[in-house]
């Protein structure tokens, strides 16, 4: 999946929660997305914080849509755990290795300047 499929994705996922809380499942049926393509997302915008959990397992918005800006939906599809990149680009293949420095430069986030720390 590239950028663009995943914040389109990502805001096919807001629109079905804005209607109602609703399970990952529930989710994923909604918006056609399959469920393991579906529940990464609702992983990564949970951890941005513009999702929450409740009791119930259901998803629901942390603030309403209409306060998400573009960029708070592109920080949360292109999230993804830092800390563990230094050890990828140290002993994961060239391929980690690309990948990391491109996502370093997407986010603008070096190691020289304590970015990736």
């Amino acid at each position: 999946m590239n950028d663009q499929q995943a914040v389109a994705n990502a805001l096919r996922c807001l629109q079905i929660i804005k209607e109602h809380p609703a399970e990952s499942h529930e989710i994923s049926q909604a918006t056609g997305l399959p469920f393991t393509t579906c529940a990464q997302l609702l992983q990564r915008m949970h951890h941005a914080g513009l999702i929450d959990i409740n009791d119930e397992g259901r998803f629901l918005l942390e603030r309403p849509i209409d306060e998400l800006s573009p960029l708070d939906i592109l920080d949360a599809v292109w999230e993804t755990f830092i800390d563990a990149l230094p050890l990828r680009m140290l002993f994961g293949p060239a391929e980690r290795t690309q990948r990391a420095v491109a996502v370093a430069q997407r986010t603008n986030r070096y190691m020289s300047d304590g970015g990736l720390a």
